[in-house]
């Protein structure tokens, strides 16, 4: 049985290679040692060296698909001219044929990447995922939505029509959050959903000596906790704004530090591989990190940026406490049992909050993060510690379960 895990690019985001990890871990589960799994990489150097051992687990990396010119030719035109989008929507585009053999020759067609299917990104990016999906179904190969968080669409009334057209072609979905199962069911797609969990709760931490990487002093505890550009990305599109964010990014963690006595790990769970600082989580912490390091040398520390994905699990499953604007940092925390606080720019963060707890108050929304509100959530984590690793120990072992159905229900489609 061979499964092309479509969608997926590089590990850069350690959230995606906790996906890919955790994914093939359950397909072995379900389908036994002699599978095959197509991983689509940028940079397959890079990738299977933060995965060294991903042959022995079946797993090839293999040229991804770029965005071709026609999806960047039609994203042009339809940002000048939206109506387009009522007439034509791109259902194929043009594979090399080192693109395309793998996902010839697999058996399933596996859309992985979590948050794909929805606009948090490019439209270019949403319609190159659907389009190559709608190739392999044309093809006759059975197209699953793996573990997602899909729409909201209805800021674009187009695409939305497009993609419940598409979603309800679909093999099968799997979804990962109440919020996006009943998304579905608003725009008619129900005859194929099923309702999981997210695959990175199965992933197993990788033990490796952490102790140098927290700061030399404990405290009250170690926090970890992960900002990214996200923070800022979402937050109105002003200088200034950016500025008081940041400053209140200081503020927090400072009072964490300060007026709570605990001691802190920033924790980076998306940068590059090859080295550089682009769009990653540790550029944009370590200016902060320097500010908080003059004030508190022995009680902040800034983790390596190029530990993988099960590392940085058991890394944060140390920490007494964890906050997290990256969903799979907080996903780890989670499932080591860690107290964690989300810091939310889009679905995911409420609809995990919602499933595990039943509640959103360990969330701060992007849209209106100040010191504050950072400070409030954190204290109240403190003061329910008990009660919320109680429920953790009940809840993750329920959702480790609902992750593997995913498998399951591939299984019985394949039958």
């Amino acid at each position: 049985m061979k499964f092309y895990l479509a969608g997926q690019r590089e590990f850069a985001n350690r959230g995606c290679e906790a996906l890919v990890r955790s994914t093939v871990q359950m397909l072995h589960e379900q389908f036994g040692s002699g599978i095959e799994i197509y991983c689509p990489s940028d940079r397959p150097d890079l990738d299977s060296a933060q995965w060294p051992s991903a042959a022995e687990h079946g797993v090839r990396f293999v040229p991804a698909p770029r965005l071709s010119p026609k999806l960047k030719w039609w994203y042009r035109s339809v940002r000048v001219a939206p109506p387009i989008m009522d007439h034509w929507i791109p259902k194929s585009f043009e594979l090399p044929d080192e693109v395309a053999r793998p996902a010839d020759m697999s058996d399933v067609i596996i859309q992985i990447g979590g948050d794909n299917i929805t606009l948090d990104y490019t439209p270019a990016g949403l319609i190159g995922n659907t389009a190559f999906s709608e190739m392999y179904m044309a093809k006759g190969k059975p197209n699953v939505l793996w573990a997602a968080s899909v729409g909201p669409f209805a800021k674009n009334p187009r695409i939305e029509r497009y993609m419940a057209g598409f979603l309800a072609r679909l093999h099968l979905i799997t979804v990962r959050e109440p919020v996006s199962q009943a998304y579905l069911s608003g725009i008619g797609v129900e005859r194929n959903v099923r309702r999981v969990a997210d695959p990175a709760f199965l992933m197993t931490p990788e033990v490796f000596d952490c102790d140098p990487m927290f700061p030399s002093v404990e405290g009250a505890g170690y926090v970890g906790i992960n900002f990214s550009p996200l923070v800022a990305r979402f937050a109105p599109d002003d200088e200034g704004v950016r500025a008081r964010l940041e400053a209140s990014l200081v503020d927090f963690v400072s009072s964490v530090i300060g007026e709570d006595g605990f001691s802190v790990l920033l924790v980076p769970h998306v940068d590059p591989l090859d080295g550089s600082g682009r769009a990653g989580d540790t550029a944009f912490m370590t200016p902060l990190f320097e500010t908080l390091r003059a004030r508190f040398p022995d009680r902040i520390a800034l983790a390596p940026k190029r530990l993988n994905a099960a590392q940085l699990k058991y890394l944060i499953g140390r920490c007494r406490f964890f906050m997290g604007a990256r969903t799979h940092s907080t996903i780890a925390a989670f499932s080591t049992g860690v107290p964690t606080g989300s810091i939310a720019y889009s679905v995911k963060a409420r609809g995990l909050n919602q499933d595990i707890f039943g509640h959103e108050d360990f969330v701060v929304s992007t849209l209106d993060l100040d010191a504050e509100r950072l400070k409030r959530v954190f204290r109240r984590m403190v003061e329910r510690e008990d009660e919320t690793r109680a429920i953790l120990q009940r809840r993750i072992a329920e959702i480790k379960a609902e992750s593997r159905l995913s498998a399951h229900y591939v299984s019985g489609l394949l039958q």
